[in-house]
């Protein structure tokens, strides 16, 4: 699932818990129910420039946040939030990035955690049908805000 999903989405918890642990705990189990729904996402393997995209995608992510939330952006229960929503990425994509850098020693960097967040995924490489639920969950996150 795209980054700028998660963000927005754990952006509306954060909103909604005041609780700095519970935000970023309810945002890091709502990543792993949104990566349940059939999505789309940038593929290091298939799509041109895919760092650049990745960090057009973080990027857009957060100032779409910043924009729709302003005032409530810098606080510790958004912030929690933001990062426990996308901590399981970072962790997936930052071992990928590791496992690239130095192959020999691939499945070292390869913890417990990677394969229960692999088997969650529910991708398809059609943008049309796996941005339908993405642009669901954004919407829903901006009417919660």
């Amino acid at each position: 699932m795209l980054a700028v999903t998660h963000t927005v989405a754990s952006a509306a918890i954060g909103a909604h818990v005041q609780s700095v642990p519970f935000a970023f705990g309810i945002a890091f189990l709502f990543h792993h129910l949104a990566d349940t729904l059939l999505h789309w996402n940038i593929y290091t393997d298939r799509h041109r420039w895919p760092y650049a995209w990745i960090v057009l995608d973080v990027l857009g992510g957060l100032l779409l946040a910043y924009w729709l939330m302003p005032d409530q952006f810098v606080t510790a229960p958004v912030l929690a939030a933001i990062v426990g929503g996308n901590i399981p990425d970072i962790w997936h994509g930052g071992l990928d990035v590791l496992a690239r850098l130095i192959p020999h020693r691939t499945q070292t960097f390869r913890s417990f955690y990677i394969p229960l967040h692999e088997k969650l995924q529910n991708e398809t490489l059609s943008p049309a049908k796996g941005l339908v639920w993405q642009a669901i969950l954004i919407v829903v996150a901006v009417l919660l805000l």
